[in-house]
């Protein structure tokens, strides 16, 4: 992001200050023209003229790579996905009927959402993947205001928590009791805590079991599925479509309606966003993601997420920085990647 830039002023020919580009007071001076100087970068000493006329080169070879056939293979790719969830779902009816996935563009390792990144295997985009997206898929979907809902944060550090279907009905307790760490109190009173990683190993599951079926009676169009594999919590998805390769970091979380009791601070400050969206999108919703604190037990403890709020304050960023931030994610990007190993050639004998 370019730093404050020196902008060119041209003062008054009678005011000299301590300005070394002021012109002394001179009553033949008054017809003079006094230079302007470009505006520049006051980090790089770079020309913000020049600087911006690489970002629009950065934003033309951006619209290149998605041409038409790149458009349709995300479509494709995007549209298998969803439809093996479905699949997912009619399992064991677990999934939620009517789900609302939250698809981001980029991967977890991009920093997408806040994951331990430490869990994950590497992949290199251009040797493993030309492509990649983040797709949030609710294993519960609180959306139900008058649903009691019980996260415990007394064991845990500051933006983490324990879920405790305790609350919940006996239907919803026993199609999710083998996901749940059970608690039995000394009053004779049993606690339910919905486990992140006995939820990712059902999902990984679950997942395998699908594209397993799948690919027995492979359709023509159809993606290849190159990967799949369980990363942490994570269940990541590569796919072959056309001659892109698509990466699909999946997910599982729990969905909530509305804003949590302990953020509702936040809510009374001042806000870059205050008077360009309402209150209402921001505070649409958050979620729960499979990750915990340094000192948080692994099986317990799921980590707030407001990726849904950040998408709606996305919109507040001008235009301006978001090209200089697609700018420096380009170069980065293209720094990281490494090229895809071209194949072995045979010489004649």
């Amino acid at each position: 992001m370019a730093s404050p830039v020196v902008a060119s002023r041209a003062g008054s020919v009678n005011s000299v200050g301590n300005s070394p580009t002021a012109t002394p007071s001179n009553p033949n001076n008054n017809n003079k023209i006094i230079p302007s100087y470009p505006e520049l970068d006051f980090r790089s000493g770079a020309r913000i003229e020049e600087l911006n006329k690489l970002i629009q080169e950065f934003s033309k070879h951006d619209q290149r790579e998605y041409d038409d056939q790149r458009a349709l293979e995300i479509h494709t790719a995007k549209d298998f996905i969803f439809s093996m969830l479905g699949m997912v779902q009619k399992l064991d009816q677990k999934l939620p009927v009517a789900n609302e996935y939250l698809l981001l563009s980029g991967g977890v390792r991009e920093g997408v959402v806040d994951m331990d990144l430490d869990d994950l295997n590497v992949y290199a985009r251009g040797t493993d993947f030309d492509l990649d997206f983040t797709l949030l898929v609710p294993a519960l979907k609180l959306h139900d205001r008058n649903q009691p809902v019980t996260l415990d944060m007394r064991h845990s550090a500051l933006c983490h928590s324990w879920l405790s279907l305790r609350l919940f009905d006996e239907g919803t307790i026993n199609k999710w009791k083998d996901c749940c760490n059970i608690v039995d109190h000394i009053n004779g009173a049993t606690n339910y805590f919905f486990s992140p990683t006995l939820v990712a190993d059902w999902f990984y599951e679950s997942i395998s079991v699908v594209l397993s079926e799948v690919q027995k009676k492979p359709q023509r169009g159809m993606p290849k599925v190159e990967k799949v594999e369980k990363n942490g919590t994570i269940i990541s998805v590569i796919l072959g479509v056309g001659s892109s390769r698509m990466l699909y970091d999946i997910v599982p979380v729990v969905s909530f309606k509305g804003w949590p009791a302990v953020a509702q601070s936040w809510l009374m400050e001042n806000h870059f966003w205050d008077g360009k969206i309402t209150e209402e999108e921001v505070i649409s919703g958050f979620y729960l993601l499979p990750a915990c604190s340094c000192k948080g037990r692994k099986e317990n403890e799921w980590r707030l997420s407001f990726a849904r709020s950040e998408v709606q304050l996305k919109k507040c960023i001008s235009s301006s920085l978001m090209q200089a931030y697609q700018a420096c994610k380009a170069l980065i990007i293209k720094l990281l990647s490494r090229p895809r190993p071209s194949a072995p050639t045979t010489s004649a004998a």
